[in-house]
């Protein structure tokens, strides 16, 4: 995985830290990887940033991206590609630039999204590569099961992936059960495992901050259901009312 992080590192300028390491190692080694983070954990940045690896390195790949809406597609993973892109040093690395939910290298080498709404499902049948498919479903919590198992579909060959990243609420959901002795590499990543957290300072902007975690130590205890989703990065079992305060 060296010349995997080496490439996201040197060729994007994407500073990786030791939890974005961990994911890197999981989709690189494992067929399926699930990731539960924190608020603000970066795990969709470093999803985009396996998007451009993988799109880059692997011949008439296919990624396939999903999530509960079109604006969360557009607005998340996506977004985050088109900002890796635009500030790449290299930006003449591909031969065209990529659209708002679509890049497409060649007519059998691409990247698109598409929401998980169940008029899309028929969408998801089957993807015919000549390469392998990296399929990434964001917001896992918000996404049905028939989008689940849409990877034993277009994902099944050994050197396809599927990578999955969600925050841990509500609990009982699909996102929820791959934790539970599913064949999903699980990864957990706390408000401690962040890089600003454990530097105790901004090291890198926009993942959460020490201010947060502190303030909502004392807004909510470390027995509430807040701290536990929100900093622990655990599904509250105990219930799914409350999981958020209604004036939050």
């Amino acid at each position: 995985t060296a010349l995997f992080r080496s490439f996201i590192e040197d060729i994007f300028g994407i500073q990786l830290h030791d939890t974005a390491n961990q994911i890197i190692q999981s989709v690189y080694e494992n067929h399926d990887t699930v990731v539960k983070g924190c608020h603000e954990s970066g795990k969709t940045y470093i999803g985009a940033a396996i998007m451009h690896w993988w799109l880059s390195c692997h011949a008439n790949s296919i990624i396939v991206t999903t999530a509960p809406s079109e604006e969360l597609v557009t607005n998340l993973i996506w977004r985050d590609y088109q900002d890796q892109y635009i500030n790449c040093p290299y930006y003449d690395i591909y031969p065209c630039a990529p659209l708002q939910t679509s890049h497409t290298i060649g007519p059998k080498w691409y990247a698109l999204g598409k929401s998980a709404r169940k008029e899309n499902a028929a969408y998801f049948q089957g993807f015919h590569s000549r390469g392998p498919v990296l399929y990434i479903i964001d917001e896992g919590s918000g996404v049905e099961p028939i989008f689940y198992d849409a990877r034993y579909r277009f994902a099944s060959k050994q050197d396809d992936r599927c990578l999955v990243l969600g925050n841990p609420y509500p609990a009982g959901t699909e996102f929820h059960r791959c934790f539970k002795g599913s064949d999903f590499n699980p990864i957990t990543i706390t408000a401690f495992d962040t890089p600003n957290v454990q530097a105790g300072k901004i090291v890198i902007p926009g993942m959460i901050e020490p201010w947060a975690v502190d303030k909502w130590r004392r807004d909510f205890g470390e027995s509430s259901s807040f701290w536990t989703t929100r900093v622990l990065a655990e599904f509250f079992e105990q219930g799914e009312s409350g999981l958020i305060p209604l004036s939050w």
